[in-house]
């Protein structure tokens, strides 16, 4: 049985397998290069307002005690609540957590000197 394609640009030989048109190695040709790492999001309103309620105290919380600054209840279903955007917010290296339950901002890396400017 011989294969005949209407495309012009064939570049499968007649006796090729039926899939070699969806293979994956042929879907991947065209994929564009993988960088390093993507860009870093923009926060959401509520995680910008807790970044907020950390830069006014200007040291490390819990959890409570953000909840006291954004003027939201002290309830476990409130506290919960930031603690989850506290726990994310730890994964993408915004915030650390030093100790169990205690939230500060990360510090930023000290700026090295430039040895060839004098």
């Amino acid at each position: 049985m011989s294969r005949s394609r209407s495309s012009p640009s064939n570049s499968l030989p007649p006796n090729a397998p039926w899939n070699a048109w969806t293979s994956p190695a042929r879907r991947c040709w065209n994929w564009p290069p993988r960088t390093a790492s993507p860009p870093p999001e923009p926060l959401p309103p509520g995680y910008r307002e807790v970044l907020t309620a950390f830069e006014q105290a200007g040291h490390s919380l819990r959890v409570k005690e953000v909840c006291e600054i954004l003027g939201i209840g002290t309830e476990p279903r409130h506290t919960e609540s930031i603690r989850a955007k506290l726990k994310r917010l730890v994964d993408r290296d915004v915030l650390t957590e030093p100790e169990p339950g205690l939230f500060a901002l990360t510090q930023p890396a000290p700026a090295t000197p430039d040895i060839n400017s004098a």
